[in-house]
């Protein structure tokens, strides 16, 4: 897994935020529905949390493996 895309954004603010399993913030970035990909390629070996927040607030929050 190198790149993460979103397709399911409609929202032209959306922020994106990846935290280590040691709570430690590693990526913090704004996407929009033309520009919904971010690199994960450089993330070390590990879980982590993808937070995904909405303009209007709404979040959902997924973890994920980077092998």
């Amino acid at each position: 897994l190198e790149i993460v895309g979103l397709n399911t954004i409609q929202s032209k603010n959306t922020r994106v935020i990846i935290t280590s399993a040691s709570g430690q913030q590693v990526l913090s970035k704004y996407i929009s529905s033309s520009n919904n990909k971010f690199q994960v390629k450089d993330l070390a070996t590990g879980t982590y949390v993808l937070q995904i927040v909405l303009e209007n607030g709404k979040q959902k929050t997924i973890k994920f493996l980077k092998e």
